[in-house]
């Protein structure tokens, strides 16, 4: 059983005045097919694959009266792509001259990709395709004939993934309507009672609940909108209290003392290349420890982790990743290194240093911590805790993981630890 073929469509609005008219072209095109998504500022896409029966009209027909009803209602000349999925139609879209239709047909599609540049792929920024230009990678034809290993050694294993898959004319994503806006209506005056304005609030409900109008400004019975109708004054006591006794959760804020964009940063620096990934697998195990330990011992935690890699050639790959919550728990940031240091994909890469950057963060007093059902959490903290307390009376070296036991500087070939703040060298 074979799936149906998709036909999806890519209109290029040229010279489109103001917001008004291109929200009247989206309400004409609705009247084609109801699978249309808006592509800010000046571009319309269509999935025409369940409206070619209804009209009984090929593709390229279809597509070129949805064109001609835009210039005859509105004045709006266009230009379109046509192909099986929305990243070609998007090219397509973009070497089309303003009234042109460019169809690649879906087991064409990989073929017209190939002698275009890589950074024509949507989504294929200036840092990526100057990453693959110094490997030779120029073309989307190079991109798709070169081995996934390689491609996943380059980039990582995502972004590695996502490209091979563009490069040969593969794009699965459905043209998925966004939610419509209500267009707002007149505002009809409620009666307020200025003895109990919050009674009212908590009734009502509806399109009605934005403004509120009493006898008129001014009036003990006039509430301008619901946002602040009964905010506390600044000297008041505290929400809580205000609000009948129910708490009222807020983020926590930063430090307003510790400086903007500070963190904590953990380096291993090896003596000599390291291609093996059991040893890369330590290093940063033994880094995000680090990390964790000294986030505890200020009090503090983490809601983002950086891994940056450096190798022999001198080059370096770097990714981030926030994490679940603020924590200083040392397996948590353990867990999200580890995941990566293997989305990088590195496999038989020649690493010269690893370096773990914490950042994002927060006086751990005031944080919040996802409570867990599971007696093994508890434990694990419990046992931290102990070990922290054995490091600080009998020294660093004291309680380590086990994966690094008997090995001092956690990487092949040897090696020296640092943890620092940026600029600010303060362990060795």
């Amino acid at each position: 059983m074979t799936s149906r073929p998709r036909y999806i469509a890519h209109l290029r609005l040229h010279a489109v005045r103001d917001d008004d008219r291109y929200a009247d072209a989206l309400d004409l095109l609705t009247g084609i097919t109801p699978h249309v998504r808006a592509v800010a500022p000046d571009a319309v896409q269509l999935d025409l694959t369940s409206a070619l029966r209804y009209f009984g009209r090929g593709p390229r027909e279809l597509v070129g009266t949805a064109k001609l009803r835009l210039m005859g209602l509105y004045g709006v000349e266009s230009s379109a792509g046509l192909a099986d999925n929305r990243m070609v139609a998007t090219m397509a879209a973009d070497e089309s001259a303003p009234g042109q239709t460019t169809w690649v047909p879906a087991g064409e599609a990989a073929a017209w990709l190939r002698p275009r540049p890589v950074a024509a792929l949507p989504g294929t920024g200036r840092t990526t395709a100057a990453v693959l230009g110094r490997y030779g990678l120029h073309t989307i034809g190079q991109v798709a004939d070169l081995p996934a290993e390689t491609l996943q050694r380059l980039l990582g294993a995502g972004r590695a993934r996502l490209l091979a898959e563009r490069a040969r004319g593969h794009d699965p994503r459905p043209v998925v309507p966004p939610e419509r806006a209500v267009r707002p209506g007149p505002v009809r005056p409620i009666p307020v009672d200025p003895e109990r304005p919050a009674r009212h609030l908590a009734m009502l409900s509806g399109p009605e609940a934005g403004v509120l109008s009493g006898p008129g400004p001014g009036s003990p019975g006039y509430i301008r909108s619901i946002d602040n109708a009964d905010a506390p004054p600044r000297d008041a006591s505290p929400w809580p209290e205000r609000h009948g006794g129910y708490p009222l959760h807020r983020p926590p804020r930063a430090d307003p003392r510790r400086p903007t964009g500070q963190g904590l940063v953990a380096d291993l620096v090896l003596d000599r290349d390291c291609l093996d990934p059991v040893w890369h697998h330590r290093a940063v195990l033994g880094l995000a420890d680090r990390i964790g330990q000294c986030l505890r011992g200020e009090g503090q935690v983490a809601r983002r982790l950086t891994l940056t890699v450096r190798y022999a050639d001198g080059g370096s790959t770097t990714r981030t990743r926030p994490l679940t919550e603020p924590t200083d728990h040392s397996p948590a940031l353990v867990t999200a290194a580890l995941d990566l240091l293997a989305a990088l994909g590195l496999q038989r890469a020649r690493v010269r240093a690893f370096v773990i950057r914490a950042d994002g963060l927060l006086p751990a007093r005031g944080a919040y911590r996802q409570l867990s059902l599971d007696p093994g959490d508890d434990r694990a903290r419990a046992a931290e805790a102990a070990a922290d307390r054995a490091r600080r009376r009998f020294g660093p070296e004291a309680v380590r993981p086990a994966a690094l036991a008997g090995d001092r500087h956690h990487g092949q070939g040897g090696g020296a630890y640092g943890l620092r703040r940026p600029g600010v060298f303060t362990d060795a």
